[in-house]
């Protein structure tokens, strides 16, 4: 029978925690930082790998490749791209010309649209889209992100020269010295209407309810009109 002694008893009594376990726990901090990292990483480059920002900050403590790689359970070979990447371009930025190409939304395009508006300003951007052959959409992007122009709608005013501005500045000056003293305080203001006599008709919804026209006739079915009514002024 096999004996064992004391420290050796007392080895196999305790449950030992894996190796991989106790680096892990040495590095969590690194890693609660390093996801911290990661959030904001997301936010200012979300086409890139969402690792690439960990792996980065774990390489700038110091840590080896080999290391990164078993914490984060990504492959080595990723973990140095990452960070070769890194020491080209000093940046965890993307490539500039990453992503698909564009195809409508290019110089040549933004150009003539660029011309069409400058030719006419009121040319609409459907008919634009029709007549250069590319979707509408494209046409917006073009106009209002590429050109930073905005669509105003037209509204009708009075017309106004430089005679008649003239003249109305005047005139406010005389009105400004003429109640200076406060004068327009009694000053009554009305206003009047004229009222014609003749009975109204809704030719759409005004009906007469008849058993025969003749009847309908005799219950006021034609209302008389005349070229000059009898009025009644109201102020």
């Amino acid at each position: 029978m096999m004996s064992f002694s004391k420290s050796e008893t007392s080895c196999l009594g305790q449950s030992r925690e894996p190796e991989e376990s106790r680096d892990i726990a040495g590095y969590r901090p690194l890693l609660l930082l390093s996801y911290g990292r990661l959030a904001e990483h997301m936010v200012h480059y979300g086409k890139a790998n969402p690792k690439r920002a960990v792996i980065i900050e774990m390489y700038k403590r110091g840590l080896p490749s080999k290391k990164i790689s078993s914490l984060l359970g990504s492959p080595i070979r990723t973990v140095q791209n990452a960070i070769k990447r890194f020491k080209e371009l000093g940046t965890n930025a993307d490539r500039r010309g990453r992503g698909r190409k564009h195809t409508v939304v290019v110089p040549r395009m933004i150009k003539t649209v660029r011309e069409l508006i400058r030719r006419n300003p009121r040319r609409s951007m459907r008919k634009m889209a029709r007549n250069l052959g590319i979707g509408r959409t494209s046409v917006r992007k073009i106009v209002r992100k590429k050109l930073n122009l905005r669509s105003f709608r037209m509204r009708t005013a009075h017309f106004l020269n430089d005679r008649m501005k003239v003249i109305r500045w005047q005139r406010c000056k005389e009105l400004l010295k003429r109640f200076a003293g406060d004068t327009h305080l009694s000053i009554i203001f009305k206003d009047d209407k004229i009222f014609t006599l003749d009975p109204v008709l809704n030719s759409q919804s005004d009906r007469i309810l008849s058993r025969t026209l003749f009847e309908a006739f005799l219950k006021g079915k034609i209302v008389a009109r005349t070229e000059h009514p009898k009025t009644v002024m109201v102020w």
